[in-house]
């Protein structure tokens, strides 16, 4: 494993095993959450930020974006992700209409009865940097 560190700078051979010698975390013991779970979803700045999205709008693109995999394309049913965010299916059904709206996902209907087929569609937002740079850790 390479490490890209400045010049002149070492870690020590304890440091570069991320929590290989730690216990596991107690319940309400504070814990560092970076490299801490190896799935879950991940969703840009671009999207957190965007104030024409709501915040379950927002997640469903994140669990979306997790089924959806390397090809950008998933079908899971209402009912489905509706229990994987604790909504209504009819809750869902609104949140994608949000996303189709705004112009981040397709929606199309793959037959009666049956889910529909999402696709990713690259959003000019996403091109957009930033507004502010990445907070940092304080100790």
């Amino acid at each position: 494993m390479s490490l890209l560190l400045p010049q002149g700078t070492s870690v020590p051979a304890s440091a570069q095993q991320i929590n290989a010698q730690e216990p596991p975390p107690v319940p309400g013991q504070k814990f560092i959450p970076h490299r801490q779970f190896r799935s879950g979803v991940f969703l840009p700045d671009a999207v957190l930020a965007n104030p024409r999205l709501s915040c379950g709008a927002k997640l469903l693109w994140a669990r979306l974006a997790r089924y959806a995999g390397v090809n950008g394309v998933c079908f899971p049913s209402c009912q489905t992700l509706g229990t994987d965010l604790g909504c209504s299916a009819r809750q869902i059904q609104r949140y994608v209409a949000e996303l189709v709206d705004a112009g981040f996902i397709t929606a199309k209907q793959r037959g009666f009865n049956k889910s529909n087929t999402y696709t990713f569609i690259w959003h000019p937002d996403l091109d957009d940097p930033p507004r502010k740079g990445p907070h940092r850790a304080t100790d």
